[in-house]
């Protein structure tokens, strides 16, 4: 079991099942560091801007485990805005930038076109990770977009409930691995996380058994445990 899990989603995102002081609970109780609360932003699940900035009155820590308070961020048009302001981006601990299926995302859904726009929306955004970065229904670019997110200091995801939904999905599986060599030749971190909308998903990582490549740890950020994680987020700030 991962000892850092920075993708969970809690019952503000509407499609999730628990509260943020269950979720700090479990984590305790399956010994994790540190967890981080990704809702999603408000293009999604209409969830109130104001909810994300009071986001700051949750302890940082609970029963033992480090409260990061975070947000996954949706891009919302072709000029790569997302539906975070900046000021609320400054006031959360972290902040993932996914791309989703939103009525407002016209345009060139290519693999070319996909990966432009997520750049367009890290180049405008203060992101810290890049989450499910490629998805059978979103396909990328990966070789471009790794490029991107190194020279932005943005880290890619490997999403488990994705991998989980999809774990016999060639084009995924091909980017994955592409994914863990180009982090290897160019000694990158990469990020594992669960996307939890339910806890006993928190840090539950054994889907990871299906791959036919191995992940090695000097490669995953918070391995080692949430200092890392805690370096990283300072140096983004």
């Amino acid at each position: 079991m991962m000892k850092v899990d920075l993708h969970i989603h809690s019952i503000a995102s509407r499609h999730a099942f628990n509260t943020i002081l269950e979720i700090a609970q479990y984590a305790a109780s399956h010994k994790l560091e540190a967890v981080a609360i990704t809702d999603h932003g408000p293009a999604i699940e209409d969830v109130s801007p104001s909810y994300f900035y009071l986001l700051r009155r949750v302890p940082s820590e609970i029963s033992g485990v480090h409260i990061l308070k975070g947000c996954e961020a949706n891009i919302i048009d072709q000029e790569g805005n997302i539906d975070i302001s900046e000021k609320n981006q400054a006031s959360l601990d972290i902040v993932l930038l996914g791309l989703h299926g939103l009525p407002a995302l016209p345009g060139d859904l290519s693999p070319m076109g996909n990966t432009n726009l997520i750049i367009k929306a890290l180049e405008k955004n203060h992101i810290h990770i890049l989450a499910h970065p490629y998805r059978p229904n979103f396909p990328v670019e990966m070789p471009a977009l790794f490029a991107a997110c190194q020279r932005l200091g943005v880290l890619m995801e490997i999403n488990l409930s994705t991998l989980k939904s999809n774990s016999q999905d060639a084009g995924l599986l091909d980017n994955l691995k592409l994914l863990v060599d180009l982090s290897l030749a160019n000694k990158t971190k990469i990020v594992i996380n669960s996307d939890a909308h339910f806890v006993t998903e928190i840090a539950d990582d054994s889907i990871l058994s299906v791959l036919p490549f191995t992940i090695p740890s000097e490669i995953i950020l918070g391995a080692n445990g949430y200092q890392e994680v805690a370096e990283f987020l300072k140096i983004k700030k």
